[in-house]
């Protein structure tokens, strides 16, 4: 909930900076945002939801979706938004279906080359005993949703829907993709505070990488973005630099707005929302960046 509030209220404030008008939807069991220039839209069911999200998106000039890609609450979004020809600036159905699947993802990546880790549909798991450690993870996750390591291959039987991957040990990273559909804008990419010992839970984002660990942040983000079908909007890619290996493993895309935007929000010297909207819709932009190092933490 708090990485939810974090990213409505980074994306939305430099949008209204930018003299945008702003709709959103919101469940009534979620605090009112304090945005008075802001217009919600108060749902209070799942055909209500449907019924008043089309409505919007006929008035809207431009659409951006943020969702989890859990129980495909993000997909059919998106889906709905292109069957009324909303102009989407943020990551199309094509897009969504591969990367809000982790499996699909990892067969993506193997057949474009992109490094990964070894990774297997739990019905198909059996080297649970091999000396190496693995993850288990819903297809379908957002964030750190039903993460943990993998003690057992025998309790894989309670998670068909899950996948394996083996455990790569080393610096977890973020990258942010922007993309108007053909061209890519690299974002700073971000330490990842992740507590591996408590369900992989995020804890925040750290802007203190070295240069050289930055550009293979953004090689590795550009390869990973440039594997699924053209988008447009924000994307992050997760990753691992520096595993015991010396190397770098792209390990899921969010095809969505991520937690980490709040943190580029901070560094941006100029409004990341609109420049962000600008991008999508096809316009040339330029943005920068503070060099110095930033922190947060949930």
């Amino acid at each position: 909930m708090a990485e939810g509030t974090l990213m409505r209220s980074a994306v939305v404030d430099g949008l209204l900076e930018a003299s945008v008008a702003v709709s959103l939807l919101r469940d009534p069991r979620l605090v009112a945002a304090a945005m008075p220039a802001c217009e919600e839209l108060v749902v209070t069911s799942a055909a209500k939801e449907r019924t008043a999200f089309e409505a919007a998106c006929e008035r809207a000039d431009a659409v951006l979706v943020i969702a989890p890609e859990f129980d495909s609450l993000l997909i059919e979004r998106v889906r709905w938004a292109e069957a009324g020809a909303a102009r989407l600036i943020s990551p199309g159905s094509d897009s969504v279906a591969i990367a809000g699947d982790k499996w699909k993802t990892y067969q993506s990546w193997l057949r474009a080359g992109v490094p990964t880790p070894p990774t297997w549909l739990a019905k198909d798991f059996t080297r649970a005993d091999d000396g190496e450690r693995y993850v288990c993870k819903p297809r379908d996750g957002a964030g750190s949703q039903d993460i943990d390591f993998l003690e057992s291959a025998e309790k894989l039987a309670e998670r068909p829907g899950a996948i394996v991957q083996t455990f790569c040990d080393g610096l977890p990273v973020s990258a942010g993709v922007l993309s108007d559909g053909n061209q890519f804008v690299l974002l700073p990419p971000a330490i990842q505070l992740i507590d591996s010992c408590n369900g992989f839970q995020y804890r925040g984002g750290s802007w203190s990488l070295s240069e050289e660990l930055k550009s293979r942040a953004q090689a590795l983000a550009r390869r990973c973005a440039a594997g699924l079908p053209p988008f447009r909007g924000y994307i992050g890619v997760d990753m691992i630099l520096n595993a015991k290996d010396g190397g770098d493993f792209a390990i899921e895309i969010n095809p969505r707005l991520t937690t980490s935007y709040f943190g580029l929000r901070q560094l941006c010297r100029g409004n990341l929302s609109a420049a962000m909207l600008s991008f999508a819709l096809g316009e040339p932009i330029e943005i920068e960046f503070s060099s110095e190092a930033y922190q947060f933490k949930l």
